[in-house]
């Protein structure tokens, strides 16, 4: 049952806490951001702009899927009418590319508010989304880095809300715009495909497959219409191999085996282990990364076999999360963000479950940090970076840490799958983390 009545009661500090996450927003917005990103999204909002969605792959090196120029366009259009018909490159341009972030930032927020509203009770809501809200690495990575992975965590955290209250039409349409943004939320398939099958009628399903493909024809037709079709393929069929490195700048398990150079950030990822090479017989790093992701998938699918209660779907979701920043390689160091979202459905059940967040936390915005050490106009840290070897400590142990808190994750998964192999034993287990209407 619901821990207490829901009320009014938060409505003043809900507002408070999302106009003051939007005032620090704003605040760093104007900051230069991530400079080689940012370049990007001036160079496709231009050329979506000026030549259409059709043709941002042909004029520019664009390797996003293309629901990301949907939302760059809107932009790239009012600012060429309204401000600058040349479309120059200004801060005020770069500010106004990061807005659709904060804005998806402040909706995740909000809707994490309303669904554990539902769930469990005002106060706890309050305080997962004040966490959320308030959290400074999401903050980064939206208003002054500039990315634009709040908006697709918004759409891949949608999907798995609507899911978890059995609008499996719906989710399949937020997680196709969040696929078309990021092909990231494709870790999160296996979850949606499982449950779906497991609980709903086919007659559902063909529902939500039509609406998938729906969306997904209006997304490409201007790619159909203008014979650009070849571009779209190739940016997919090139989503694995475009980076051949063991880790992109992501402090996970294959940092670990990164050169010193590199761990130093003396030398860039590109300087470091390529992850096509044999390691063990005919095996690769890559394929190697890939077999441990699909082991783990596998792991998860039999805890939500014997369990896919509303709990569970956000367990797994969360799960998939953190194993794909852990365990595959040519990850990113912003790929550790969709998971804030959905392991602030349940942090709150213990303190370990929050300590683990708050480590987290820790270290992907140390992750973040570290990687602008070497921007000249970043003075972030610079005193702890400064020491002999400074950066090579920091970065190793963030590596170690995360490493260390997805081992610890790991074991309570293998616990609860082969600890005891009863169902009762697995509801029991999970009882005092369920979610009561």
């Amino acid at each position: 049952m619901r821990e207490e009545p829901a009320n009014s009661n938060y409505l003043k500090p809900v507002l408070t806490v999302l106009l003051v996450s939007l005032a620090v927003r704003l605040y760093l917005i104007p900051l230069p951001g991530h400079f080689v990103d940012m370049g990007h999204f001036v160079r496709w909002a231009k050329a979506a702009t000026e030549g259409g969605i059709a043709f941002v792959y042909a004029l520019t090196s664009a390797d996003y899927p293309p629901g990301i120029f949907y939302i760059l366009k809107p932009i790239g259009f009012m600012y060429q009418k309204f401000i600058s018909p040349t479309f120059e490159d200004t801060m005020l341009l770069r500010m106004l590319l990061k807005l659709p972030a904060v804005a998806a930032d402040l909706a995740t927020a909000l809707m994490l508010f309303f669904f554990l509203r539902k769930w469990k009770s005002e106060k706890v809501a309050f305080a997962a989304m004040t966490f959320y809200a308030l959290n400074p690495a999401i903050m980064y990575v939206s208003a002054y880095w500039g990315q634009l992975d709040a908006v697709n965590t918004f759409f891949m955290f949608a999907a798995i809300i609507f899911l978890m209250n059995k609008h499996v039409e719906m989710s399949w349409a937020m997680f196709t715009l969040s696929a078309l943004i990021k092909m990231h939320a494709l870790v999160i398939a296996p979850v949606l495909l499982f449950v779906s099958i497991k609980n709903y009628p086919a007659k559902r399903l063909l529902k939500a497959g039509i609406l998938s493909l729906l969306i997904i024809m209006i997304a490409f037709s201007p790619f159909l219409l203008n014979s650009r079709m070849h571009h779209v393929k190739n940016v997919y069929a090139k989503a694995v191999g475009s980076y051949p490195y063991i880790s992109v700048n992501a402090f996970n398990l294959w940092w670990l085996f990164q050169p010193p150079e590199v761990q130093k950030m003396q030398s860039y990822y590109f300087d470091g282990k390529r992850d096509d090479q044999a390691v063990l017989g005919g095996i690769t790093c890559r394929h190697l990364g890939l077999l441990l992701l699909g082991l783990f998938a596998s792991c998860i699918l039999l805890l939500l076999r014997r369990n896919s209660d509303t709990f569970m779907i956000a367990f797994a979701a969360f799960s998939m999360t953190f194993a794909y920043f852990m365990l595959p390689t040519q990850m990113h160091e912003r790929y550790l963000f969709p998971m804030f979202a959905f392991f602030s459905v349940f942090h709150h059940k213990n303190k370990y479950w929050f300590m683990m967040y708050a480590i987290l936390t820790l270290t992907f915005f140390l992750n973040l940090q570290i990687l602008q050490f070497n921007d000249p106009r970043s003075q972030l840290l610079t005193e702890i970076m400064s020491v002999p070897h400074g950066i090579l400590y920091v970065s190793v142990s963030v590596a170690v840490a995360n490493t260390i808190m997805f081992g610890l994750f790991l074991a309570f998964i293998i616990t609860k799958l082969f600890g005891r192999s009863d169902k009762s034993y697995i509801e029991n287990e999970y009882n005092s983390l369920q979610f009561h209407p």
